[in-house]
């Protein structure tokens, strides 16, 4: 690829820079960037940043690497420049180095692209020129097709030069740093104002940017493919801008002079003569071309130019004349393929704006036409929200009019104008407006006198006027309203519904619908807005008599139809009622987004994904289709595809309209894509700009749930102190919103971040508020979620009696809501309760079915639990080496799901099992990689685990470093306090500290110990005894032995196979020798050797060592050791 334009030799005063920059810090060969990118060579340096040619070592293949220099850099400009890259990865064309993606590495920033092996055009015509003239051909028409992908995507270079520009061997072009400049912003452009040479004169002198500036540098840079030079010999910028607006006469080899017009266009000195776009430089190109225009090129382009800046100079396209020819021609050209038309608010001059006239009259107009299948309706609401996002005023001039006909994807637009002629007396002008090529075509569909209460009836007859003028049919021909209705009553109801004065708009209707029964489309309002407030008993009926009232194979029938499904909640025949609108009328987008909806409702995604397609296939501006065609995409699991398609054109949509509230949720939406995909920082910076644009529009709603879903980042990044703070926030927010569900969630996500934390109490204090409010709340499942939360505290803090009773509570709700997810988490949770009481094979039967059901649902986490338990039970069973599989297998599962709370607890389990079963140095080795996550999670329960297992490990290898500190066991969970306590008892018998030190930490341990609940945690409690056994064997003492075995034969036979039973048979030995039983202490010992020995088998020869080695150190004046060296 080549490079930008930073000559070594330039000086500060010439035109190549108008800027000396500092020496630049470059990266070194064969230096990786972010894990991924190898530097293979530093290509060149220019006003954005350094070029290096790099391996991408995941896909092994080459690319460029544009290093941003370090003095463009600041929150600001790089949120802007992620901003524009995801609207740069749209442009995807042969004769575009496609932008792959922008990466952070320390300080270092940068963004891939497609590797080019060639030369910059700068390069390659010093080489190459002169050019033939069907290579100059070729290569005029690349760089045409180029800009007008650009231009279509509202994209503008601003550093179009050769040097930005790259050719192969096959002489193929390509542009480079498309919207770089615009992605760096201002910070780039007021410091280095880069090449001049192709700049237009408005932009050297004060910064303008003109859309025509990419037009302006095209024509210089066909000027350099013929000539091989720039037309300016100037030294200085100033003498540059003079010859600029002097605009030197072209004189151009014959063989060339087809060019000379196209040059001399695109160079005008004055941006308004310019070429309007892409389409038109294309269009002077053709004309010239033409063999048989050739000797009229010269006139012809010349009174072109006159044309084009006499028009620049008034400012304005002047319409066709409105006569009947003209209208006869838009009916001419009406063909069988649909069209599409936008209803305008109405212009009003000389009168005041009374909502019936501005929005109720064209809502009426909207809904009438809405039901002809071969026109695509833009209603009225939509185009006062994209005028009132533009901030565009009435009446709107050729150029906005244009902006408004490709924002809508509209072939014509309704314009009525209501003009005071009179005291009491108005013109009413409706005309119809089409978009022909680049300019507007005007033909008046309506015109008449009238005084205003009049004016409404008159309007009755313009739906039908306009489908005649389209050639177009409706699906239930057009008629008078029933006799008595008045149009003005019914446009200042729709002006109520549409400003949600829900009320008013019911009285209003109630009143109509009383003097006009039969009017079925008031019966449907009615029915919708009772439906709206809840009031279902009053909503049937008047959708019953909307039913009645309207015409078979009316729009009004079927969308009564499909209302009263709903209120029954019968979707699939509100689907079906949906689907055979859009058969009679396709182009009814507003319906297709509601069935899209419902499809979404019932989690039929395909549906929904294909129903939104075909709305932006034809609307490709459309509001919020992309937006929701994103949602889905994520909810598909294609985030990536969300990512790199469906959000980047939602926020290029957004941009377009200057829609604030939408480029938040797009923004935030980005966030909840890059969570998903595990890119936390990038989720960060997404909702935190997602954040501020919704702040900015006062958007409560998004606000709070932008600040929720920071907390959630922050909680997994392990701030937990941001985290709250955040929740706590969202709280705030919320309250003037009175929105009950909301903060019963934000309780509950409260909650959650306290119990990562170990912060058991406060987590159950926040998730007994979420309880209160969600019972009073009608929503069940909601209620089953708080209380399995709440069982799953107290099972933390080891009330198994509470936790029992939430967790059955919480399943009745879950069974109640059909939710099958919900009842196996609380079969895998009191499964849970049964594992610790000793309760083996009912645990083992509930992971079992959890584990079938999980799979059969496609429920990776909760079999991911099942399976580890699973695992859990047959280790302490025995079997050793499956289970140590299984676990590395969920690690891994868990590692490339990012999940790091589940990397840290089943990491854990890993670092236990290897260490138990003398595999040291996998348990280092696991212990060392969790070191990171346990900074990330700071959970103080799972610390102190880390750091007892570590300790454990210095322990068994003999390197323990004295006696242990105390710990405050306060506010952790009952595991890690008990794992802590066992560890002190280990200490006492296994260390060569001295016999005080070992009894002040045995009985340290022995007055903790009795503060939990022993019969909820029977292994801890049989390991307690089993270690007191060895700790009174070592120290003499028969009758605290006798006693303490008593009790551990008594558990131990309650619990089943337990692989540590030969450690209960070894105390039988030591005792029974000690009473001088001689062969039941020999009995026992051949018992506890035969199960070390098929132990043993299933362990490596060093492994094996390490086990049999700590056997020793428990107890020495027993012939144990002798035996299982002789096994």
């Amino acid at each position: 690829m080549g490079h930008d334009d930073l000559d070594k030799d330039t000086k500060s005063d010439s035109l190549k820079e108008t800027q000396i920059l500092s020496k630049l810090a470059t990266l070194e060969t064969n230096s990786i960037l972010v894990g991924r990118f190898k530097v293979l060579s530093l290509q060149g340096c220019g006003r954005f940043g350094c070029v290096y040619k790099a391996k991408d070592l995941q896909l092994d293949s080459d690319v460029a690497i544009k290093v941003l220099h370090q003095h463009l850099v600041s929150d600001t400009s790089l949120r802007n420049f992620k901003n524009e890259i995801l609207t740069l990865r749209q442009l995807s064309h042969p004769n575009i180095v496609r932008v792959h993606e922008y990466y952070e590495s320390d300080d270092c920033h940068f963004i891939t692209m497609d590797w080019i092996e060639g030369d910059s055009l700068n390069d390659w015509l010093e080489k190459h020129h002169p050019l033939s003239a069907d290579l100059i051909d070729s290569l005029v028409e690349q760089l045409i097709q180029a800009l007008s992908v650009t231009e279509s995507k509202g994209i503008n270079h601003k550093d179009l030069k050769p040097e930005n520009i790259l050719i192969d061997e096959q002489q193929q072009l390509y542009i480079a740093d498309f919207g770089i400049a615009t992605a760096i912003g201002e910070k780039a452009s007021s410091v280095i104002a880069g090449t001049p040479h192709y700049s237009p004169p408005e932009y050297l002198e004060s910064g303008k940017v003109s859309k025509s500036i990419d037009i302006y540098a095209f024509g210089l840079i066909l000027h350099e493919l013929i000539t091989g030079k720039a037309p300016y010999k100037a030294q200085t910028q100033e003498q540059l801008i003079q010859e600029k607006y002097q605009q030197q006469k072209l004189n151009l080899d014959s063989k060339y002079s087809k060019y000379n017009a196209v040059i001399g266009a695109c160079t005008s000195p004055l941006d308004t003569a310019r070429p309007e776009s892409v389409a038109q430089v294309k269009e002077l190109i053709s004309e010239n071309l033409k063999p048989e225009s050739a000797n009229k090129t010269s006139l012809k382009a010349l009174f072109g130019l006159v044309i084009i800046a006499i028009a620049g100079i008034a400012g304005y396209f002047i319409y066709s004349s409105k006569t009947e020819e003209g209208a006869g021609k838009l009916v001419a050209t009406a063909q069988s393929e649909t069209k599409s038309l936008t209803i305008l608010p109405f212009v009003t001059e000389g009168t005041s704006a009374e909502p019936w006239l501005t929005n109720g009259l064209p809502i009426f107009v909207s809904n009438e036409l809405s039901g002809s299948p071969k026109l695509r309706i833009i209603g009225f609401e939509r185009s006062k929200e994209t005028l009132d996002l533009l901030g565009y005023k009435q009446p709107l001039d050729d150029a906005k009019l244009k902006v408004i006909a490709e924002l809508t994807q509209s072939s014509y637009l309704l314009q009525t104008n209501i003009i005071a002629i009179g005291p009491t007396e108005f013109q009413v002008d409706v005309n119809l407006i089409q978009v022909v090529g680049s300019g507007l075509q005007s033909d008046s569909v309506y015109s008449f006198q009238s005084k205003k209460d009049a004016i409404a009836q008159k309007f009755n007859q313009v739906p039908q006027m306009v489908s005649n003028r389209l050639g177009l049919k409706t699906i239930e021909d057009i008629e008078t309203l029933p006799q008595g209705i008045s149009l003005k009553t019914l446009s200042e109801i729709e002006f109520l519904l549409g400003k949600g004065d829900l009320s008013k708009a019911k009285a209003e209707l109630k009143g109509l619908l009383k003097a006009t029964p039969s009017y079925a489309r008031g019966w449907l309002q009615l029915g919708q807005i009772e439906a709206a407030e809840g009031n279902i008993l009053s909503a049937e009926p008047a959708l019953q008599k909307a039913l009645e009232f309207s015409r078979e194979n009316s729009l009004v029938k079927s969308m009564a139809q499909a209302e009263l499904q709903l209120l029954s909640e019968d979707i699939d025949g509100a689907i079906n009622t949906y689907q055979e609108v859009l058969k009679q009328l396709p182009n009814n987008h507003e319906t297709r987004f509601s069935l899209a909806q419902l499809f979404i409702e019932q989690q039929s995604f395909e549906e929904a994904e294909r129903e939104l397609n075909t709305i932006v296939k034809s609307d490709e501006n459309h509001p919020q289709a992309w937006y929701e065609l994103a949602k889905v995409s994520i909810w598909q699991g294609n985030t990536q595809e969300a990512v790199d398609n469906y959000l980047v054109k939602a926020l290029v949509t957004a941009k377009k309209l200057k829609d604030k509230q939408l480029e938040g949720d797009v923004l935030n939406a980005f966030g909840v894509a890059y969570h998903r995909l595990g890119q936390l920082d990038d989720a960060l910076d997404y909702y935190q700009q997602g954040l501020v644009f919704r702040k900015a529009v006062k958007d409560a709603r998004g606000v709070v749930t932008s600040l929720s879903n920071l907390a959630a980042v922050y909680a997994v990044k392990g701030d937990y102190e941001k985290a709250e703070a955040s929740l706590l926030n969202a709280l705030e927010e919320n309250k003037s919103r009175n929105d009950a569900v909301k903060q019963a969630d934000l309780f509950n996500e409260l909650g959650v971040i306290a119990e990562e934390q170990g912060f058991y109490q406060k987590a159950l204090d926040h998730f007994r508020a979420s309880l209160s409010i969600r019972m009073k709340l009608d929503d069940d499942w909601l209620k089953a979620e708080s209380l399995n939360n709440v069982a799953y505290i107290f099972f933390l803090l080891s009330d198994e009696e509470q936790a029992t009773i939430y967790w059955e509570q919480a399943r009745a709700y879950y069974q109640k809501v059909d939710d099958p997810v919900g009842v196996i988490r609380v079969d895998e949770n009191m499964a849970q309760l049964d594992l610790q009481k000793g309760h083996w094979q009912k645990a083992y039967q509930s992971y079992q079915a959890a584990l079938k059901k999980s799979e059969e649902l496609n429920l990776l986490e909760e079999a991911i639990v099942a399976k580890a338990y699973l695992a859990k039970i047959a280790f302490l069973q025995s079997n050793f080496e499956s289970p140590l599989q299984e676990l590395e297998t969920i690690k891994d599962e868990l590692k490339d799901r990012q999940d790091v709370r589940g990397q840290v607890e089943f990491s854990l389990w890993l670092a236990e099992w290897s260490l138990l079963i003398g595999d040291y140095e996998r348990s280092d080795a696991v212990l060392k990689e969790l070191e990171p996550l346990m900074v990330q999670e700071n959970n103080r329960s799972q610390q102190l685990i880390y750091q007892t297992y570590q300790a454990r490990l210095e322990l068994y290898r003999g390197q323990d470093s004295g006696i242990p500190q105390e710990i405050s066991l306060d506010n952790i969970t009952a595991k890690a306090g008990l794992e802590h306590l066992i560890y002190l008892f280990e200490y006492a018998v296994l260390s060569n500290d001295t016999d005080a030190n070992k009894n002040m930490v045995f009985n340290r341990a022995d007055i903790l110990f009795k503060q939990y609940d022993l019969d909820l945690h029977k292994f801890y409690h049989l390991r307690k005894l089993i270690l007191s056994g060895f700790y009174f064997a070592q120290h003499n003492d028969i009758e605290q032995l006798e006693q303490t075995l008593n009790r551990t034969l008594l558990l131990n036979r309650g619990v089943g196979t337990y692989w540590r039973s030969y450690q209960v048979d070894r105390l039988q030995s030591i005792y029974y020798k000690t009473n001088n039983n001689t062969a039941e202490a020999q009995e026992s010992s051949q018992q506890a050797v035969a199960k070390i020995t098929e132990l043993l088998q299933q362990l490596p020869e060093q492994q094996r060592q390490h086990f049999i080695s700590l056997q020793g150190r428990y107890f020495k004046n027993d012939n144990m050791m002798e035996q299982l060296y002789d096994k």
